[in-house]
């Protein structure tokens, strides 16, 4: 496995260009990924060219399908963090192991003891079943 970041071109792969490797991903609409690269530190692709977001280093990285809600997990120890729109990575209450943001940009964490949680940004978590890792998607169903 070479950790690129391959982007379909409708009949097949195209590798995106630059070194960064990648260990963690996520899209939002505009279809340029943000990554946790293999460094711990996170990139967004964009313009042809991978660029740096700070030199918060993360183990897991969510986002809304808008690209305004941008969550990340410290690498060092889970904790919760939201991207601003002013390039700053602020702690939020909370640590998990996975981490991944619905459509709404409602937060969905795994802990250590695999238990899902939901954050409905300024909320409390709630638990759910335990799990492993955690995933959302919006399916295009309005129902």
């Amino acid at each position: 496995m070479d950790n690129r970041i391959y982007k379909w071109n409708g009949s097949g792969w195209n590798a995106l260009p630059g070194s960064v490797r990648a260990k963690r991903v996520d899209v939002f609409s505009d279809n340029n990924p943000w990554i946790v690269a293999t460094d711990g530190f996170v990139y967004q692709y964009s313009g042809g060219r991978w660029h740096k977001k700070g030199n918060f280093k993360a183990r897991d990285i969510g986002m809304a399908e808008n690209g305004t809600h941008i969550w990340a997990l410290a690498e060092s120890n889970g904790a919760v963090h939201k991207y601003e729109l002013n390039g700053v990575w602020r702690k939020v209450p909370g640590g998990a192991d996975h981490i991944s943001v619905d459509k709404d940009g409602t937060v969905w964490v795994v802990n250590r003891g695999r238990i899902i949680y939901r954050r409905d940004c300024i909320q409390a978590m709630t638990a759910s079943p335990q799990s492993s890792f955690v995933s959302v998607d919006d399916l295009g169903d309005d129902s």
